[in-house]
């Protein structure tokens, strides 16, 4: 931690760190940091970014890394990402997002993702045109949207056995996307009527290529409270294939919602008290039950 009284030292940046006694790693495989700037206390930049260009982070198993004050953390370049193993935590402040820009990657699994206190919200994990998403064995807590896909297309979006914990709106939100395998996760949205805390989102309007080669499994998972549980929507004149089975959809306004899709849905259960509720809303489909 630098926490000179001299604030002009600090003006410019980047900071080398060598100038303070850091190691000089000529090839460093890891790189561990703990870097907070002050001035007399007080933090010098209160909405600083953390970029990782052609850069990995890695969290290994038992380690918290607490963000603050932090807005967002960047990936970007053809070897960015993001890589967390079991026991592992990552504590946000307020409105951070975590940007997965194009050719990067996340690869998560069994961390729990949280903020710095409960009554504060996170925007979740943002990715456009990503070579890799997959989460696993993680929990997602206090979250706007948990995770956000944008235009993935070929490349695989892997969702496996995860806990979203009322997500203010959509747990996932995923939009063209060929290769999509969602299995085994808890979905525990919001009881508040008036909420708009939902589950998934599929929205593929544009898909290179068409419609062949899709795969998208949503598979053994359990949806509770909430607006909405699924909601699927392919592209009027392209039945998009899709296979839905053995999920679980509880109590809800809407419980699942299709359009413009086939495939087969089968061994679900429907077990909606909710007054006025919908269980199902389709729009050209061709189904197997």
């Amino acid at each position: 931690m630098f926490n000179d009284t001299t604030l002009a030292s600090y003006h410019n940046f980047p900071i080398d760190a060598r100038d303070f006694g850091a190691i000089d790693h000529k090839m460093p495989n890891e790189v561990n940091m703990n870097l907070q700037i002050k001035y007399q206390g007080a933090n010098i930049k209160s909405s600083a970014v953390m970029n990782f260009n052609d850069s990995k982070l890695k969290i290994n198993g038992g380690i918290t890394l607490t963000v603050n004050p932090t807005t967002e953390m960047n990936f970007s370049g053809i070897n960015g990402g993001i890589e967390t193993f079991p026991n592992s935590q990552m504590i946000f402040p307020q409105d951070f997002v975590i940007n997965l820009k194009s050719n990067t990657y996340s690869n998560c699994n069994g961390t729990n993702f949280s903020t710095l206190d409960e009554g504060i919200y996170w925007n979740g994990f943002y990715s456009l045109s990503p070579s890799l998403i997959s989460f696993q064995n993680c929990t997602f807590n206090n979250t706007y949207s948990s995770v956000r896909v944008i235009d993935s297309y070929n490349n695989p979006i892997n969702i496996i056995n995860n806990n979203f914990n009322i997500p203010l709106s959509n747990a996932l939100d995923i939009q063209n996307a060929k290769r999509i395998y969602i299995y085994g996760n808890n979905f525990l949205l919001s009881d508040e009527i008036s909420s708009s805390s939902s589950g998934i989102k599929i929205n593929n309007f544009n898909l290179q290529g068409g419609v062949s080669k899709i795969s998208i499994v949503l598979e053994n998972n359990y949806f509770r409270n909430g607006k909405l549980h699924l909601i699927i929507k392919g592209l009027a004149g392209n039945y998009m294939p899709i296979f839905v089975t053995n999920n679980y959809f509880g109590d809800s306004p809407e419980n699942i919602v299709l359009m413009y899709v086939s495939g087969d849905i089968t061994n679900n259960i429907i077990n909606n008290n909710f007054d006025y509720h919908n269980a199902f809303a389709l729009f050209g489909f061709q189904f197997n039950y």
